[in-house]
């Protein structure tokens, strides 16, 4: 699958987040950078902020494990579980519906960014969201409650 730019700056803030955890931190990514390539080593730092800032447990499911539109489409027939399958296959539709990233290192976090926002546009601009229902609502935390 062929990144796309917001999904390189999403895990470009993952990097960075994860590289300024600590000094070992950063040198292990680094290293997994020379190793296994940029691509690799963003990816493992995605599911490490996700898995923060959602408060997985070990079995579940963070949104960037569903790299394509199929994992999503296999996520949403799935029952509500443990393993947060279907919660994260519905905060993926969530995000690229906001013209987010699977990859967001804060995935709630940056829903509520752009609730902000579109309410902010919404009072400068006189009521137009761009069309984009989801933004006028608060984001779920289905996956904190799991």
């Amino acid at each position: 699958m062929r990144l796309s730019k917001t999904d390189r700056e999403a895990m470009e803030r993952a990097i960075a987040l994860v590289r300024a955890e600590s000094r070992q931190e950063h040198e292990r990514v680094d290293e997994m950078v020379a190793k296994e390539g940029w691509e690799r080593a963003a990816r493992y730092c995605c599911y490490a902020r996700q898995d923060i800032a959602l408060h997985l447990k070990p079995w579940m499911t963070p949104p960037c494990w569903l790299r394509t539109d199929a994992d999503v489409a296999a996520a949403l027939a799935q029952p509500y579980g443990v393993d947060g399958k279907r919660a994260a296959g519905e905060l993926v539709q969530r995000l690229l519906a906001n013209g987010l990233s699977r990859y967001e290192p804060d995935p709630l976090r940056a829903l509520e960014r752009e609730v902000e926002n579109a309410r902010r546009d919404e009072r400068v601009g006189g009521g137009d969201t761009g069309g984009v229902p989801d933004r006028a609502q608060p984001p779920s935390s289905r996956l904190e409650s799991q």
